[in-house]
Formats: C-alpha cells, structure tokens, sequence
C-alpha cells in the first residue's frame, strides 16, 4: 500500500521536538532520505533532524539476515511521528522473536523461489516497523503494509501482513508465503519512489491533488471516494507493484509442496492481478502523455513486461 506524499507532515514532527537527535545510519538510508525530505519541501535542518532521530530507532532492531537485508524496529515510535505519517489509527507493536523469525523465513522463501525477488527486499527496504491498531481507533482492521514516500526505505506492518494479499485475498491462518509477497508489494513501492525523486517521471507541475483521476473498476465499493477514483502517480505505483508480483503469486501457486489452502489463495489473488494488470498498463498507457520523458519510458517498460497488455481504450480520465 501506498500513502500519498501530500497526506504527510513528517516536518512536522521534527520542527516541534518530537525528534530528538540520536545515532548514525548507513550513507545510503541517509542519501535517500534526506532527498526525498528535500524533494517534499522539507527544510535542511529538519531533514537533518529527522535523519538523525530514525537513525537512532534503527540502532535498536533486529537484524534479519546477514546479508544486510531489512531490519525489525524494536523501539516505539512517538505517536506523534506516527501521526505526522498519517497513521492516526496505529502505534507501535511489540517486536519479538516469532515476529522476527517469521520475516526470516519470508525472506528466505523469496531466495528459494528466485534470487531477484529476495535481492528486491534487500535493495529496497533497509527497515520494518510493526504497527497495531490504537484503542479508540476508528479503523476496523489495521493497515496491511505501507510505504510513505517522504519516509523512503521503511516500510510499516501489521500482523495482517501474514493473512492479506492485496486487494482482497485473505487466508484462514498465517501463511509465510502472504508475508514474503507482502515485502516484496513494498519494496516496489520504495524503488517507485526513489525513481520518481532521482528521475523526471512526473512533470514538473505535477500534484497529486489537481491529478487527472482514473476510477478504478475494483475499487468502486470503496467508502472513501478517494480509493474510487486513483491519481497518476497512485496508478504507476498500482501497476509496478502488480506487473513485480505477478511471476511470484505464479511461482507460490505452481510449487509442489504448497499447502492447497496457500495454492488457492495465490490462484485466487493471480486471477485479479491478470485484471487489474490489463486495465491499469492500457490506463496509463493511453495517458503517457501525462508524465515527464522518464515516466513515459517506464510505462512502456512495465508494459513490456506486462503479459496480459490489450490496445485499445479502457477509460476517460476524471478531474
């Protein structure tokens, strides 16, 4: 899941002290961070702040695999950071052993199943943090996984992370298999973000409030009209993640020794990503025009690895 860059005040949280500075991080998690503040509008010494106080969270947190993959946050984080993400509804979860272990073996499902897909996790997301809903919260469940595009390379995640398969397969009990797709949904999200800040993906004058919409034929029960109706950016996202997890729900749904109540999860959650992968690539495709010279070219490139692309019109865009 993504969360837009405009539903978030992470400057917020620095400028009113709620980020102490603590700690150091790799150059790497710091680069992209301080960019992707930067690209939001963030000023210089709250980007620094802000570095400095989520290098110190990372300081505590499980190390997942010596390879220098994600690591599990352990240390709560202030509501009043989770807040300034957007995440009203959510606190920090108790990270343990069995949640750790659990991330191991998703992580090494991925390597079993192709390289590339674990290589995408450990490229992608340098940190996980566990999220439970508040008491008093107005959500009925809590958030699946998300990626927040000023937050780049962390990744949030509830225990439905094990049971949820966007946007609607659910399994009866945990299933690695759910969780190791669940990392790698995200970590496409975070190479989507960090490609739209390096490259000239979206134009210019690009925002996702005056964004043309394109409605969503799956998302038309939604409550909030919002999730009806989906912005550029939010379909590029939508599509990158699908056109990425298609050849793992195809390679889980084929593996001999799947327990059937995972098999048809995976059939069943390859049968809308046949569909919505079809409607979101001619989407954007009869809306290149809408994106910056890079944007247009990784459209066509997630077109070209599309196996189900058809020509013609889908849809008009709204405003």
């Amino acid at each position: 899941m993504l969360m837009s860059p405009n539903d978030s005040k992470l400057a917020q949280a620095a400028i009113d002290g709620s980020l102490p500075a603590i700690g150091s991080q790799q150059p790497k998690v710091e680069d992209a961070l301080a960019a992707s503040l930067a690209v939001w509008g963030v000023s210089e010494g709250s980007v620094a702040e802000a570095i400095s106080y989520f290098n110190g969270l990372r300081e505590a947190a499980i190390t997942l695999d010596q390879k220098g993959g994600p690591k599990l946050l352990t240390a709560p984080m202030p509501r009043a950071l989770l807040d300034s993400l957007g995440l009203h509804d959510h606190e920090s979860a108790g990270a343990n052993e069995d949640l750790a272990q659990a991330l191991r073996d998703a992580l090494k499902l991925l390597q079993d199943i192709e390289p590339h897909f674990f290589q995408a996790v450990i490229d992608g997301i340098d940190t996980l943090i566990p999220v439970q809903l508040r008491e008093g919260a107005k959500a009925r469940a809590p958030l699946t996984s998300i990626t927040i595009p000023c937050f780049p390379m962390t990744s949030f995640f509830s225990t439905n992370a094990l049971r949820h398969l966007a946007p609607g397969a659910l399994t009866e009990q945990d299933d690695i298999a759910v969780l190791a797709e669940n990392l790698l949904h995200e970590s496409i999200h975070q190479r989507v973000n960090l490609t739209i800040i390096e490259k000239r993906v979206l134009r210019p004058d690009f925002s996702s409030e005056n964004s043309p919409k394109i409605p969503i034929p799956w998302r038309q029960t939604a409550t909030e009209a919002r999730n009806r109706e989906w912005e550029l950016d939010r379909c590029l996202h939508a599509f990158a993640v699908y056109v990425g997890v298609y050849p793992f729900r195809k390679a889980v749904a084929e593996r001999r020794n799947v327990a059937s109540s995972t098999r048809q999860t995976f059939l069943q959650s390859l049968d809308q990503a046949k569909k919505s992968m079809r409607f979101l690539g001619q989407a954007l495709t009869e809306r290149r025009h809408l994106f910056d010279q890079d944007g247009q070219d990784l459209i066509l490139e997630l077109q070209a690895a599309n196996p189900f692309a058809v020509e013609g019109p889908i849809c008009p865009a709204t405003s």
